[in-house]
């Protein structure tokens, strides 16, 4: 009976979730620069480069056993708070809105102030999210169990898909007209959008699996053995010679 490494199976394997994740948000940052399509290329190409470094990073950091755990866990808490701080703003943001829409004396002018300090508070948690939180769970966390590993994937697509929504639908508009004064097209839409803005369902649904992995023990599958080395190997049974 001899040995292999399992990790070897799937080195690359967490690869495939966190470069495509960066290379396109990457490519979404590029459509904010005034170069068009080279833009849009030229930041996909940074996010491939980021990716490769992040993982380098994250594979020198993994070597110690003794880390191992606990790098799992750090991005999975971090994440979780980062969802719960978008998720109580959203709420509030979303609810002080309305009411300020359905106010007749609210001037453009006062909408606009609202509208600033909101702008800054996403920036920073989402690009955490987007830059590291998000590609380190995947890469700490694609040795874990099964169940763990699955909840994670799950909350990293809901949140991929709220990300490509935003870009896709809110965020150029609303940077733009929370650094001027609102014109009534700019109210319309606002108030339009803010109607059909469901992406908490989707924050939601990754703060419920973040939570959910985090009561799953960050620890390789159980049929795995680790080695002295501090690989994770599985039995592999030779053919005898008769």
């Amino acid at each position: 009976m001899s040995t292999f490494d399992v990790r070897s199976l799937g080195r690359f394997g967490p690869y495939l979730v966190a470069v495509p994740f960066l290379i396109i948000i990457f490519g979404f940052y590029g459509t904010f620069l005034p170069f068009g399509p080279l833009g849009l290329l030229g930041m996909a190409l940074v996010g491939l480069l980021w990716a490769l470094a992040l993982g380098f990073i994250a594979n020198w950091l993994e070597r110690r056993e003794t880390w191992r755990a606990r790098l799992a866990n750090a991005p999975l808490l971090l994440g979780i708070v980062a969802t719960g701080l978008i998720i109580g703003g959203g709420v509030m943001y979303g609810a002080m809105m309305k009411a300020a829409l359905g106010e007749p004396s609210t001037t453009y002018a006062v909408l606009s102030a609202l509208m600033q300090p909101a702008v800054p508070f996403y920036i920073v948690l989402n690009t955490s999210m987007e830059l590291l939180l998000v590609p380190l769970l995947v890469l700490w966390n694609w040795d874990t169990g099964p169940g763990r590993k699955a909840f994670v994937l799950i909350g990293v697509i809901a949140y991929f898909a709220m990300r490509i929504w935003t870009y896709l639908v809110f965020a150029e508009t609303r940077l733009d007209i929370s650094q001027r004064t609102l014109s009534t097209a700019d109210v319309a839409w606002f108030e339009q959008t803010l109607t059909t803005d469901f992406r908490i369902v989707l924050n939601v649904t990754t703060f419920t699996c973040f939570l959910l992995a985090a009561f799953v023990p960050a620890s390789p599958p159980a049929s795995c053995q680790d080695t002295a080395d501090g690989r994770w190997t599985v039995p592999r049974w030779l053919p005898q010679a008769r």
